[in-house]
């Protein structure tokens, strides 16, 4: 079984950040790097950084009705 430490990205708080803020779910970037979502989530925490409200598909403002 591997870690979130074993994966460099991971490591890397300044990927996680530029993942974060394009708005990156954690399973876009776990496909990218390899690992588990856990593994994201576990390394965002690490470092400091918040994964809430943070979802795959379309942006909030696109789900709005129109009317």
């Amino acid at each position: 079984m591997r870690h979130w430490y074993d994966y460099p990205q991971l490591m890397s708080r300044e990927y996680l950040e530029m993942a974060i803020l394009k708005r990156r779910s954690a399973f876009q970037i776990s496909r990218d790097v390899g690992c588990s979502r856990y593994s994201v989530y576990t390394a965002a925490r690490h470092h400091g950084l918040s994964m809430e409200g943070i979802q795959s598909g379309k942006a909030q403002f696109l789900r709005r009705k129109v009317g």
